[in-house]
C-alpha cells in the first residue's frame, strides 16, 4: 500500500477477491491522516476506489485493526495472483506452541504463536497494543535481513495454501 507516492510502500494485505484486499486498518492511514492511493500486486500498480475500515477502528490501541480496500480494476488470475481462500472455519488455535511450516520459502520457516505474556513483553507494550485477542508470532531469525519485523496487514500462509485466518 503506498499513500503519497510509489516510492515507499507502507504495508501488506490479502486479496480476498479480484478487486478488494484486507489490510490492517492502522496501514490506511498515513501521519497526515490520508489514505493509501495505490497498491502493488505482482509488480502491477492498481489505483485504490475506496477504503473502508472497522467502525471500531482505535488508532491509539489497534482495536479492530482491519479494513478493506476496494481496487478500481478487477484482476486477472494467472501463477502470482490469486485470492486467499477462508481458513477452515473448525480450526482452533488452543494451543500457544502451533508450529507452522512456510513451505512458499527457502528454506522452510517455523513460525511460533506466542504466549500472550512473551507477546506482551516483545511486542504489545513496545507498540502500544493492548487487544488479548490479537495473535503475535515470531521466528529465530529475521526472515528477509533489513525489513522491519513487524509486517501490518500481512497474511499468513500455512503449508503451501493461500488462506486467511482472523
Amino acid at each position: 500500500l503506498w499513500n503519497d507516492t510509489l516510492q515507499h510502500p507502507k504495508c501488506s494485505g490479502t486479496l480476498i477477491d479480484y478487486n478488494t484486499v484486507v489490510t490492517s486498518a492502522s496501514c490506511t492511514l498515513n501521519n497526515l491522516g490520508r489514505e493509501p492511493i495505490a497498491i502493488s500486486i505482482a509488480g502491477h500498480t492498481v489505483a485504490i476506489t475506496q477504503v473502508q475500515r472497522h467502525p471500531g477502528f482505535q488508532p491509539e490501541s489497534l482495536k479492530d485493526d482491519i479494513a478493506l480496500i476496494r481496487l478500481q480494476l478487477y484482476l486477472k488470475i494467472n501463477p502470482t495472483i490469486a485470492p486467499a481462500c477462508p481458513a477452515d472455519p473448525t480450526t482452533k488455535f488452543a494451543t500457544t506452541s502451533l508450529r507452522i511450516q512456510m513451505k512458499s520459502m527457502e528454506p522452510k520457516t517455523q513460525l511460533f504463536l506466542q504466549s500472550n505474556q512473551r507477546c506482551d513483553d516483545n511486542q504489545r507494550s513496545a507498540n502500544n497494543i493492548t487487544d488479548e485477542s490479537l495473535d503475535c508470532w515470531s521466528t529465530d531469525y529475521k526472515l528477509i535481513p533489513g525489513l522491519c519485523e513487524i509486517d501490518q496487514g500481512g497474511p499468513l500462509f500455512s503449508y503451501g495454501h493461500m488462506e486467511l485466518y482472523g
